[in-house]
């Protein structure tokens, strides 16, 4: 393709096309791989959230499904789809909860465990800026520390 520009009106205007490849295309086997071929279908992605709520990790989800589609080639989507999509997924799980929900998993924490400790500094609105948290293990490796200081 070659494009002109108009010096009158300012725009660039195809000159010349040629719709034939200037190169080979990517063969056959491989064109799984390109970003256009790749699809995640709504049935892929279930599987994929149902697995995860069952407490499988990303790596075991993945491999299991290369497995059921018999291949890399056949999977229809590479690793790193996958990963991304899962990536994606939790972060807008956690974006619902945020604060909210580690406040309540760390408070269910430490009424559990007489040993965990919670610390949570607010400012002047009320608003959490820190958050400082240490099981037993790690309270003794700060008395330590200040022992040692």
């Amino acid at each position: 393709m070659r494009v002109k520009h108009n010096k009158v009106d300012g725009k660039w205007y195809v000159h010349q096309f040629d719709d034939g490849h200037t190169h080979e295309t990517i063969p056959r086997e491989y064109r799984h791989y390109m970003k256009g071929k790749r699809r995640m279908s709504d049935a892929v992605k279930a599987a994929i959230n149902f697995r995860r709520a069952a407490g499988m990790k990303t790596s075991q989800i993945v491999n299991l499904a290369v497995s059921e589609a018999g291949g890399y080639d056949n999977l229809g989507y590479t690793r790193k789809d996958a990963y991304n999509y899962m990536d994606k997924e939790r972060k807008e799980q956690i974006s619902e909860g945020d604060a909210a929900t580690a406040l309540a998993y760390l408070q269910a924490k430490c009424g559990a465990d007489d040993h965990f400790v919670i610390e949570l500094k607010k400012d002047d609105d009320d608003r959490l800026i820190n958050i400082l948290w240490a099981d037993y293990p790690e309270q003794a490796k700060i008395t330590l520390a200040v022992y040692i200081i």
